[in-house]
């Protein structure tokens, strides 16, 4: 364990802490890949697990102090996960993973409530430390008991010269207000979550009068925009700056980064480690007591590490097997059959056969419903996004599903959220709108650019809606509309041209339903477009279990599988672009014959890189 950089720590006798920290693990325990019956090694909890204890022992045997967190994002992620919760498991894999690496406090992340309130109250009564939510107030006599609004360590410890002192650690958790409109389901009328920042600075305020010499804040957020604005979704720079925390566990949006002493900060140093188990932030710190007994960070450093090695840590993974077991044995029960390979290696640039099932199956549930109300005339269109397209999960995190029998494991492949469906009527000008933000996944392309990137960095795949029932051309020589945060750029940037319902164009005053999900119509992915749209009621019915009565031919058949593809890009002279995919995507290149691809694999990130001739024509009908 190295001195961190910093202020020199004198000659008064000092403390030495390490804080290690985990967020969005999302159930990625075993590092297993359970869409496709392997085991890549690709992040996961018994991996990183050897990290954690080395990194422990090695700050006890210098004689300082470590502690363990975890900010979030726990619960939700993978089907040991669902099945954990739809089994009622315990005590719940997750937390019998903590209670053997010895956390020391845990915060919330808005995926722990997609299961609901009484899930998540019955998974934390096997919570082997502290839970703390700070800003959720739940309004749940069970939850509420067992979540504490912060909690306050007590740790008796050896300064440098060998006396003996107490050091007091006030812990708080704050996660996104949005996570009421992205859980809807979850949260009874009286439910409410504070804002962050303030949440965060009163209650810092608090441990700091209760005597805490160390505080640190489980912020389940990232980095956002500054000034941060009243119920921000993402404010961890604009808390590491004025909130008061020492240290800033930070998450949510799965970018690694770390700073130590972030400038115009009070905070020592701020963290954010990837998703899924794969890194852990690590603080190391230097404290003094001064003459007053107070304690102050003199030197502090920031860092996310990867794990040093491939190997398992053999006693977790003994303790978690019976749960995994148990959840194979559920993934491979049959569902149904289909006669296409099931794919999303280009999701992003043609037609994808998952998404169109989901459409199908989301307008094939609705539609009991809606015939019995208001909107029993309106046309019916259907919104899906991917699931599993690459990016920051790497180039395994593609669906590739052969024809033939579908299982339980292909299901949560093609569909791996626990959203609820929702039906809501929109008029054409909202559903252009709604179109827009999906096309803004994109870059801009002009006119004889040679090999752009096709995609955004700072977009997420799954907010790149498809609309099936209607078709649609995306102009990418065109500016975005809205930004990242769903605001308007200029009125008259449109990229999406041609948009027909039956072969005639769309008009701003036409009205239509529109199944999606309890996700976006809550406003995930900022889609400002539906903010104003009209909900049906619905009764409570995942999409996952949706999709399944339609596989299982407990849905009838929708006419939306038989409809045109729904969109495709105008064509744009002299121009290429280049997209990333996973390197199965060899085996369907016939799919996009129309790009003239060229395909090379980049040996450094896995992923295939396929650059893409844009001068194409309208795409017709894949057989």
């Amino acid at each position: 364990m190295t001195r961190p950089s910093g202020t020199h720590a004198g000659d008064e006798p000092g403390l030495r802490v390490r804080i290690l920290g985990t967020s969005d693990i999302h159930m990625n325990l075993l590092g297993y890949d359970y869409h496709k019956e392997n085991s890549p090694q690709v992040g996961g909890l018994i991996h990183l697990a050897q990290q954690i204890r080395h990194l422990r022992t090695e700050a006890e045997k210098e004689g300082a102090l470590c502690l363990l967190f975890d900010n979030g994002d726990i619960l939700q992620g993978t089907p040991l996960g669902d099945h954990a919760i739809e089994q009622r498991i315990s005590p719940h894999p997750a937390m019998s993973a903590f209670e053997q690496l010895r956390y020391d406090a845990l915060g919330l992340g808005n995926h722990d409530l997609d299961y609901g309130m009484d899930a998540l109250a019955e998974v934390l009564t096997d919570a082997p430390c502290p839970v703390i939510s700070s800003n959720l107030h739940a309004a749940h006599p069970k939850l509420d008991r067992q979540l504490a609004r912060s909690t306050v360590l007590e740790r008796a410890v050896t300064l440098s010269d060998g006396t003996l002192a107490d050091l007091k650690i006030g812990v708080c958790s704050v996660l996104p207000p949005q996570t009421m409109q992205w859980n809807t389901k979850a949260f009874p009328d009286t439910a409410t979550i504070a804002d962050m920042v303030q949440t965060a600075t009163a209650t810092i305020a608090q441990l700091r009068a209760a005597g805490c010499g160390l505080v640190v804040l489980l912020a389940h957020t990232g980095l956002g925009p500054e000034p941060a604005q009243p119920f921000q979704e993402n404010v961890a720079l604009t808390l590491a700056k004025s909130a008061g925390a020492d240290v800033v566990l930070a998450g949510h949006t799965h970018l690694p980064m770390s700073l130590s002493k972030p400038a115009g900060s009070t905070c020592a140093a701020l963290a954010l480690p990837s998703s899924s188990a794969r890194q852990l932030a690590l603080f190391d710190l230097t404290l003094q007591r001064k003459t007053n007994e107070a304690w102050q960070v003199i030197e502090a450093a920031a860092s996310v590490v990867d794990r040093v090695t491939d190997e398992q840590d053999n006693a977790l993974a003994g303790l978690l097997n019976p749960a995994h077991q148990s959840t194979l044995g559920h993934l491979n029960t049959p569902v149904g059959n289909s006669r296409d390979a099931l794919h999303s290696y280009f999701c992003f640039c043609a037609p994808d056969r998952s998404l169109a099932l989901i459409a199908a199956a989301q307008a094939a549930a609705i539609r009991p419903h809606i015939g019995v109300s208001s909107a029993t005339r309106l046309p019916v269109l259907s919104a899906v996004a991917p699931s599993r397209f690459g990016g920051r999960a790497g180039p395994d995190a593609f669906t590739d599903i052969p024809p033939g029998q579908i299982r339980e494991r292909h299901l949560a492949d093609i569909y791996a959220y626990r959203n609820d469906l929702q039906a809501v009527i929109v008029t054409g000008a909202q559903l252009l709108d709604w179109l827009e933000m999906s096309a803004s996944f994109f870059n801009q392309i002009p006119p004889g650019t040679q090999d752009a990137a096709l995609v955004s960095a700072d977009r997420a795949g799954h907010n790149f809606d498809v609309m099936h029932g209607i078709t649609y051309e995306i102009d990418l020589t065109r500016p975005a509309r809205f930004t990242v945060d769903g605001i308007l750029t200029e009125d008259d940037n449109r990229r999406i041209t041609n948009a027909r319902w039956e072969g005639l164009p769309i008009q701003a005053d036409q009205h239509f339903v529109v199944a999606t999900n309890t996700y976006r119509s809550g406003g995930g992915g900022h889609f400002t477009a539906l903010e104003e749209a009209c909900r049906l009621p619905l009764p409570a019915l995942p999409v996952q279990e949706a999709l399944t009565d339609y596989i299982a031919g407990r849905l009838p058949r929708d006419e939306l599988e038989s409809a045109p593809d729904p969109w495709s890009f105008t064509p744009i002279p002299n121009s290429t672009a280049r997209l990333e995919t996973g390197p199965g995507a060899r085996k369907f290149l016939d799919e996009i014959a129309h790009f003239d691809p060229d395909v090379q694999l980049n040996v450094q990130t896995g992923f295939l890189e396929v650059t893409l001739a844009m001068a194409i024509p309208t795409l017709a009908k894949a057989e």
